[in-house]
């Protein structure tokens, strides 16, 4: 309180004290106080069941004493509702919700703690954080009033969920709200293999002329699960095509031979030797004519199958 004031009110006061008018009469250096019902100012003290004490200009009798509950409202002017410090209205602050300066527990679910304010309302001043659900399989969390803790709801059975393992994939959640199932590190393509690494699941290609099924012709080229006993882009092995219009027959369509092959492979139909690939030959001769026969492993992409007088044929 300024000298100046102070000196006017010490002056002004008789020994029974200052009676005040309204709140903002109740001034203390930088503490701001409330003009009670029985016109005394008041100050915060939360060792007062009113949360208020009395001020030294109260009078000898009152000063630093509890203002009693009954007399803890303040009083208004004749022009109105006085207002306080946080905007409210002496109406307001005749119920506080608190009692200034007292601990409390605000209206806030997810608040642990709060004091109560000099407008008597309550402050949060703790909270609790509901945000780490005990599983991938449960949802956000949500505090339990009073701040007393959280609850995470599960999610519906079946709802997809990650595990937190890079190489499983499809993982779900149970009735027990556990993510788990799923497979891991698998690929559906015949020609591809999975691989678990610390980064994840790598996909990588089979080699070339790896078996990717039934029949035995039916084999992996550049990632892909081909028939190499008819496909013309890979006849008779990987990258070995036939010449455009030329159709890649079967090796089992040379029944003649001896030695009768199963149904592994096949070679290009051709009429002279340039329709061949990979510098084959066209056969010309008995017993079967105008087919591509490999005559050294280099024109294969795998192997040389030999079959004597028959034509030969490139397989793995």
């Amino acid at each position: 309180m300024g000298a100046g004031l102070g000196a006017w009110l010490l002056s002004a006061c008789p020994s029974s004290g200052f009676l005040c008018q309204s709140d903002d009469q109740c001034i203390d250096g930088d503490r701001e106080g409330v003009c009670t019902s029985d016109g005394r100012c008041a100050f915060s003290d939360e060792d007062c069941a009113s949360g208020l004490a009395y001020g030294e200009l109260a009078g000898p009798d009152l000063a630093g004493s509890c203002v009693p509950v009954d007399d803890a409202s303040s009083t208004a002017t004749d022009d109105g509702p006085v207002p306080s410090s946080d905007g409210a209205s002496a109406d307001e602050t005749s119920a506080p919700a608190c009692s200034p300066g007292s601990t409390c527990q605000p209206d806030d679910p997810c608040a642990t703690a709060g004091l109560c304010n000099d407008a008597g309302s309550c402050v949060v001043t703790e909270t609790i954080a509901c945000d780490d659900p005990p599983s991938p399989c449960h949802g956000p969390g949500q505090c339990e009033p009073g701040g007393t803790g959280c609850s995470y709801p599960p999610r519906p059975p079946d709802a997809p969920c990650e595990d937190g393992d890079p190489c499983t994939t499809g993982t779900r959640c149970d009735e027990t709200g556990t993510c788990s199932g799923g497979e891991v590190c698998k690929t559906d393509d015949p020609c591809q293999v999975a691989q678990c690494t610390p980064e994840g699941c790598v996909i990588e290609a089979l080699d070339d002329g790896h078996s990717c099924g039934d029949p035995a012709s039916m084999r992996c080229c550049s990632g892909q699960c081909v028939d190499i006993s008819s496909d013309e882009e890979h006849c008779g092995g990987c990258s070995s095509p036939c010449a455009a219009g030329q159709p890649c027959q079967s090796v089992a369509a040379t029944p003649l031979c001896a030695l009768h092959p199963a149904d592994t492979s096949g070679r290009c139909v051709c009429s002279n030797s340039t329709q061949c690939p990979l510098g084959q030959q066209c056969g010309s001769g008995f017993p079967y004519s105008d087919v591509c026969a490999p005559q050294d492993p280099d024109q294969c992409d795998g192997l040389v199958v030999d079959l004597g007088l028959c034509p030969s044929y490139c397989g793995y």
